[in-house]
């Protein structure tokens, strides 16, 4: 429910957090991304479909800066910069987010219930092998692509 108040919200879309104060846009992103992560996590366990699909969605990830460093009233050109050598607490969450995307596909066409309106010719070996070998490929280029910190 909360992601369809985000998506009421047009939280989901670029301009519409480009439209509000840098910090509030930071924040409204946060709270949609957390909101998707949760209905991939329960659609998954529950067999659900998603709410929102990835082809709907254009808002950038949160920035990777920790939000106490959002403002600095010191030196305002440091505002939203995390201190280099210091890793953020957010970039484990965004990380999760991009796994979360990996996720959702397999729900979409693995799990799909009408798996023929989504992918054509599922039934074929062709085809099944060609959805496992582009999550295969997803998920290496997911932990390659890994902050040496996580």
């Amino acid at each position: 429910m909360g992601i369809r108040t985000a998506v009421d919200m047009g939280v989901h879309r670029k301009h519409v957090v480009r439209s509000k104060p840098k910090a509030e846009g930071e924040m409204l992103k946060r709270a949609f991304w957390a909101l998707y992560l949760a209905d991939r996590e329960l659609c998954g366990s529950t067999g659900r479909p998603l709410a929102i699909h990835d082809e709907d969605i254009d808002v950038d990830y949160p920035i990777d800066v920790d939000d106490e460093y959002w403002e600095n009233e010191e030196e305002p050109g440091l505002a939203f910069r995390q201190p280099e050598g210091k890793p953020s607490k957010i970039g484990g969450f965004i990380q999760l987010l991009k796994l979360a995307q990996i996720h959702g596909y397999c729900l979409r066409t693995i799990y799909a219930i009408n798996k023929s309106k989504v992918i054509k010719d599922f039934h074929s070996l062709e085809a099944q092998l060609s959805i496992v070998a582009e999550i295969d490929s997803s998920l290496n280029n997911w932990v390659q692509q890994l902050p040496d910190h996580l």
